[in-house]
């Protein structure tokens, strides 16, 4: 067991060295702190690795995935070289650690050691994870290539076929890295995972706020106040890698808003649009996201262009940096298109849409007042989330009428406005299912706000030190 874990830890340091090589290259422009380049560097390392990975499994190359990791690393510390040479001065800056930083990563680790080991000592707990994700996993470790007799065989049929294969694909390349299938040792992924939200929402208050010591309360806040790790450590969901991937893209649309320049805007929406493509490799709630997404970017960055003075262009492009940020998300993106494509030649189809429902309006009504009364239960749930959540929800809402009170910009209510549109598409995908309205809300609605939770964490703490401050909040530290 114990060199599992090192092999574990051994996999996300590459993967982590692999995402450091393309995030460095933006610490200089966008000025980030050193959580949040440890934090992006991973989630990017695996994001890129997942992609990969699935595009290997469609091809039939899964064999190879091994030697990816290696490539990964070997690249990322090439082109980390490479930048440390080009911005040797700009660099040392920004990632110089502060002492509020240190204090942070320090508490998160002292935070979070327990639930690693907890993950470790007891195996996976959740339906989801034992009969949809660990079995494809295992499925795609003994058959390495699709079509799969196992996914054909009954095995599969409660297994939603459908679903993407992005964890089922990270998983079964863990068990190839280990030359075995253990579940524990994967388990401390999904705490990787969880470390990484928090690292990323603690990193971009104290990014934002620069040293004030409301920042640095947030992100303790934060990190105390995020809900119960030990209930989730041990699901083995993948919810947790989509809320990763969630909450760095809304850390996108706050850093294009707080930026100040255009250039960086700029930077910021690249960065979180390729997030919100990844999430769709994770689950299926990952395609409303994308389109989400995409929508309030382009707000951004029309109200971003109008306000350039003299009418001056915006972005200029770069077409090295350009092609860099095409290969990036083609990595993604290529793997979707790959398993869409799949999917039709199989017969795999969205359980939702597999019957025809024909209900009245008033059935509609009816499931529709249901399912927002199961929402306002299950927010104050301490079982799950402790007392921060409803707090949470009713900072947010009234942050956003503060916000309009005193006749702030709109704009900054777009991360806001993104997340209540997810969770509209919750709404209207409970009200449309063809399954028991109680049993598929009692069953789920717990996931789905673990997609969300942090995201909201991170805007609404943002949304408030931004009333609060009286001077810029975006920190050159």
């Amino acid at each position: 067991m114990t060199i599992l874990v090192l092999k574990t830890i051994g996999l996300m340091v590459l993967l982590g060295v692999g995402g450091f090589g393309g995030i460095v290259w933006l610490v200089p422009r966008l000025r980030l702190n050193i959580l949040l380049t440890v934090a992006l560097s991973l989630l990017l390392g695996i994001a890129v690795y997942t992609g990969l990975a699935q595009t290997l499994l469609f091809n039939e190359s899964f064999e190879y995935v091994d030697k990816l990791v290696w490539l990964l690393a070997a690249l990322g510390l090439a082109s980390a070289l490479v930048a440390a040479y080009k911005y040797r001065q700009r660099l040392a800056q920004p990632l110089r650690p502060r002492v509020s930083h240190v204090a942070v990563l320090a508490l998160s680790l002292v935070v979070f050691a327990p639930i690693a080991i907890f993950s470790i000592l007891y195996p996976l707990t959740a339906w989801d994870a034992k009969m949809i994700w660990m079995v494809k996993a295992k499925a795609i470790y003994v058959e390495p290539h699709l079509p799969n007799t196992l996914f054909d065989s009954a095995l599969f049929d409660s297994a939603h076929k459908d679903y993407p294969l992005g964890l089922p694909t990270l998983v079964a390349s863990h068990y190839r890295w280990y030359q075995g299938v253990s579940e524990q040792p994967v388990a401390l992924t999904y705490v990787i995972f969880l470390w990484l939200i928090v690292l990323t929402v603690t990193g971009a208050l104290l990014q934002f706020a620069g040293r004030t010591a409301l920042g640095l309360a947030a992100a303790l806040v934060i990190i105390f106040a995020s809900g119960d790790f030990l209930y989730f450590a041990g699901l083995g969901l993948a919810d947790i890698p989509l809320s990763a991937m969630f909450t760095v893209s809304l850390l996108g649309l706050w850093g294009a808003l707080l930026s100040g320049d255009s250039g960086r805007s700029r930077l910021w929406l690249s960065l979180g649009g390729f997030f919100a493509l990844a999430s769709a490799m994770f689950k299926n709630e990952g395609a409303p996201f994308i389109i989400l997404y995409a929508l309030a970017a382009a707000v951004i960055f029309w109200f971003c262009r109008r306000s350039v003075k003299g009418g001056a262009p915006v972005f200029r492009v770069k077409w090295g940096r350009a092609a860099a940020w095409l290969l990036a998300y083609a990595t993604v993106l290529l793997p979707l298109l790959l398993w869409h494509q799949r999917k039709a030649q199989l017969g795999y189809e969205v359980d939702l849409f597999l019957e025809n429902v024909n209900r009245s309006v008033t059935e509609y009504l009816d499931r529709t007042i249901e399912t927002v009364h199961w929402f306002i239960i299950e927010l104050p749930s301490a079982q799950n989330w402790g007392w921060a959540l409803l707090p949470a929800v009713l900072l947010a809402i009234a942050g956003a009428v503060v916000w309009i009170i005193r006749h702030r910009s709109g704009l900054m209510l777009v991360p806001l406005a993104l997340l209540v549109g997810q969770l509209g598409v919750y709404v209207v995908i409970y009200i449309v299912s063809p399954h028991d309205l109680t049993w598929h809300v009692t069953t789920s609605i717990d996931r789905l706000l673990v997609q969300v939770v942090p995201a909201l964490y991170l805007s609404t703490a943002l949304l408030w030190l931004l009333l609060l401050s009286k001077k810029s909040v975006y920190s050159t530290d």
